[in-house]
């Protein structure tokens, strides 16, 4: 029976077994139907039990299926925010970005002009210096020749 199943046959020969003259060949074929009949049994009780739990199964697999389009849909919503947030992203980058440079270029003009304010306030102040230093030769010069000025000091 076991190989009629598996090579899904529709006809089987089944042998029962020994022969045994001391009993009547009635009783012998009946036993053989009842063992038969019994195997028959099992045999709906094992299909009805396989076509459950193919059943179950299908009903497991459908559900997966379910609930991976559910996961696909949450994936694909998921993934068009995130391309949502790096295209924001990358707009904030590029505006701060441009922000920064044009900090720079404010700071590097600002810087070139403090550097020439230092330039002339560095000229500026060594032309004062030669002036006080001319103005105090002068001015030693007249305090000298005035009367009553020390001879031989200076200030």
């Amino acid at each position: 029976m076991e190989l009629a199943k598996r090579v899904n046959a529709k006809w089987a020969t089944v042998v029962p077994g020994f022969f045994e003259r001391h009993l009547p060949i009635g009783i012998q074929t009946g036993n053989v139907i009842d063992a038969l009949r019994a195997r028959l049994n099992d045999s709906e009780t094992e299909q009805r039990v396989l076509k459950q739990r193919a059943a179950e199964r299908d009903a497991d697999i459908a559900a997966l299926q379910a609930k991976l389009q559910d996961n696909d849909g949450a994936v694909t919503a998921m993934l068009e925010q995130a391309q949502q947030a790096e295209a924001a992203l990358r707009e904030q980058l590029a505006r701060e970005t441009a922000e920064r440079q044009s900090l720079e270029a404010r700071f590097s003009a600002r810087e070139t002009e403090l550097q020439g304010n230092l330039q002339r306030s560095d000229t500026e102040l060594q032309r004062l210096r030669v002036a006080a230093a001319a103005a105090r030769e002068r001015i030693d010069a007249v305090l000298a020749r005035l009367p009553g000025a020390p001879s031989g000091e200076q200030h």
